[in-house]
């Protein structure tokens, strides 16, 4: 019975030169060098994609309040003078939590809009969505921190009637429970008491 003849093949054998070996190594080395780059090049370009719909979410909404607040909100609809925007696209998008929770609890706030015979409370109704709308805009314009928003709400109940105080710790209340516990749940409809000791603290 007649043998095959084994062999071991070594790559740089058939090479003539060490040039030959060098012109091997080097493109090898390119080649994954450009594997390389293209999967990074991926990940940029994904990154860039998930940075792009966070900008596009936050300035869609950005434009739709800043529209919004050139409008006479006594006579618009609420919907148009302090329009809704989709919460959790927002919060998909990378919003900071609690500046979608604070969207929405302003918003909240707000009973619907006095028609008929509480015709006579528009006035009040008025002066309150507009004083909240432009909180919710300098939130979205980056204007207001975190606790500056809490203080702009403070300020606004010391000085502006018919906002009180009472209204600033339904507001916040709201926003935290938004901020805790998600927004697939509707706190509008919640109502937070709040007991003033002698300082006027709470």
């Amino acid at each position: 019975m007649r043998e095959k003849n084994s062999m071991t093949f070594n790559l740089f054998e058939d090479f003539d030169d060490n040039l030959n070996k060098n012109i091997f190594v080097a493109t090898v080395t390119e080649s994954v060098k450009n594997v390389s780059a293209k999967k990074n090049n991926r990940i940029e370009d994904f990154g860039e994609k998930l940075e792009g719909a966070r900008k596009d979410a936050h300035h869609i909404y950005q434009k739709l309040l800043r529209t919004a607040a050139e409008s006479e909100i006594k006579s618009q609809p609420f919907s148009k003078s302090f329009p809704k925007p989709d919460y959790q696209k927002l919060l998909d998008s990378g919003e900071e939590k609690w500046k979608v929770s604070a969207i929405r609890a302003l918003r909240d706030f707000l009973s619907p809009k006095p028609k008929g015979a509480y015709s006579w409370a528009l006035d009040d109704w008025t002066k309150k969505a507009t004083e909240l709308r432009d909180i919710a805009v300098a939130v979205m314009n980056d204007e207001l921190s975190e606790s500056g928003f809490k203080d702009r709400l403070s300020m606004l109940a010391r000085t502006n009637f018919p906002f009180n105080r009472n209204d600033e710790w339904q507001i916040q209340n709201i926003c935290y429970a938004y901020e805790k516990l998600g927004h697939e749940y509707d706190f509008s409809e919640l109502k937070f008491v709040n007991y003033y000791s002698d300082d006027n603290k709470y």
